[in-house]
């Protein structure tokens, strides 16, 4: 008998840590998830921010004359 109630507890327990487990995935995959749109978040804005560098790295001249000579082009 007392082996009987025994396997019965031991059941109920791997079934506890089974529901625990499949919790604990879930969560892993939404912090997965968030972790790549984090990611893309940064790319997407380092892109910007490496285009703006191209866009406003000018030499100036001691003139200033730049924006005439820009025109021109």
């Amino acid at each position: 008998m007392f082996g009987k109630n025994q396997k019965v507890k031991d059941s109920f327990e791997f079934l506890e840590l089974q529901r625990r487990v499949a919790s604990l995935e879930i969560e892993l995959q939404k912090c997965i998830t968030h972790i790549n749109s984090l990611r893309g978040l940064i790319n997407r804005r380092s892109k910007e921010i490496f285009e703006d560098q191209d866009q406003d790295e000018t030499i100036k001249s001691p003139d200033g004359l730049d924006y005439l000579r820009s025109a021109g082009k």
